[in-house]
């Protein structure tokens, strides 16, 4: 009478192997193995017993078989090695069962309005071909639930399915239900904020009952931020808490830190050659930037390297900073002495002889547009 002793042998690349038995081992030890067979497509048995630590006549053992599973796991043709044994009269029958890799063939999505299906294919991690990985599967889903949640929808669930044969090639669907999303119940200013609310709402573009869309909640910002550059409240710092958007909650209240501080008037004396328009665009100071003496210094040598840009390399720029009547405003005065243009860019010669040649410089230097 035999008995057959299952023996899930399965070598995979993202786990060590795992040995479990439903019958008893201590049946097989000692034991003699008489026949070895495949079960396979794409590997003939002679090409397979090349990868086997252990043959007929061989004693039955654990670590040859977990060795023979890793060396035709290797080859790359199966997604699974399966050993089973089958205890006879005359001693053990292995059974190698190879199982081909299952591939990819699609991956679709059912449900999606807000976020597009090129939106959530640019966050799979699937291409069509692959090998078919559960655990692929099921990590996506936190990546497109994590967009969802960005775009307002916190409440969105989404169902995988995996469609086709068990042992062929599959189509991934996900089925996605977004949801009600999460809308705006106010935006409350704090701080010092200057201007009023109703013109802070207009720059932003937001009101209550709107989406709470990180990425929109972000541009807002932005044109927050450009408004303030342009009033001239260059140190001005504006904070939104963090979002926690995990939370369900379908309302919220959005809180936005204002602290304008001084107007910071940006002047330039002496610029002739480049108008202190095109200074301005050029210096590009940013929100909330620290005006100290390092920062002014940064800003005054790309103002020197423009210059120089256009033939002008005795340029020198000098800050200075002065606060108005009773410290409400602050004033960033750059001195610019332009110095001689140079019509000609030196050109340093080397060997024997010595001294400076010189070399037109292009006719593209020599005419700043500004």
């Amino acid at each position: 009478m035999s008995s057959r002793v299952w023996i899930p042998i399965v070598f995979c690349f993202f786990s060590a192997i795992h040995v479990v038995y439903a019958g008893s081992l201590d049946s097989l030890r000692g034991q003699r193995v008489v026949v070895i067979r495949f079960e396979s497509t794409g590997l003939s048995p002679a090409e397979a017993f090349q990868y086997l630590e252990i043959h007929p006549g061989d004693k039955f053992s654990v670590g040859a078989i977990r060795r023979s599973v890793k060396l035709l796991y290797h080859l790359g043709l199966f997604g699974q090695v399966r050993v089973t044994a089958k205890r006879n009269q005359n001693g053990v029958e292995l059974v190698f069962n190879l199982v081909p890799k299952r591939r990819v063939l699609a991956v679709k999505f059912t449900g999606n309005q807000v976020v597009t299906t090129s939106e959530l294919r640019r966050i799979f991690r699937f291409s069509r071909g692959e090998e078919f990985d559960r655990w692929k599967i099921e990590s996506v889903i936190s990546d497109m639930q994590a967009l969802y949640q960005s775009r307002g929808y916190r409440r969105v669930q989404i169902v995988p399915k995996v469609e086709g044969p068990d042992e062929g090639d599959v189509t991934i669907r996900y089925y996605i239900q977004e949801g009600p999303p999460t809308r705006i119940s106010k935006l409350w200013f704090k701080g010092q904020y200057v201007f009023s609310p109703r013109k802070l709402k207009e720059i932003l573009n937001l009101e209550a009952g709107d989406v709470l869309d990180q990425e929109q909640m972000q541009e807002a910002l932005k044109r927050l931020r450009d408004f303030y550059l342009k009033n001239e409240y260059l140190e001005a710092q504006i904070r939104i808490p963090k979002i926690d958007f995990e939370l369900t909650a379908l309302w919220e209240v959005v809180p936005i830190e204002i602290r304008a501080g001084r107007k910071v008037s940006i002047r330039f004396i002496g610029n002739k050659v480049i108008s202190s328009k095109k200074l301005r665009e050029e210096i590009k100071i940013d929100l909330e930037i620290e005006l100290n003496i390092h920062t002014l210094r940064d800003i005054a040598d790309r103002i020197e390297r423009r210059y120089r840009n256009y033939g002008y390399a005795r340029v020198q720029v000098v800050p200075s900073g002065s606060l108005g009547a009773f410290g409400k405003h602050k004033y960033i005065i750059f001195h610019i002495d332009e110095g001689p243009r140079l019509d000609r860019a030196p050109q340093i010669t080397v060997g024997s002889e010595r001294g400076l040649s010189y070399l037109p410089l292009p006719s593209s230097m020599l005419a700043p547009d500004g």
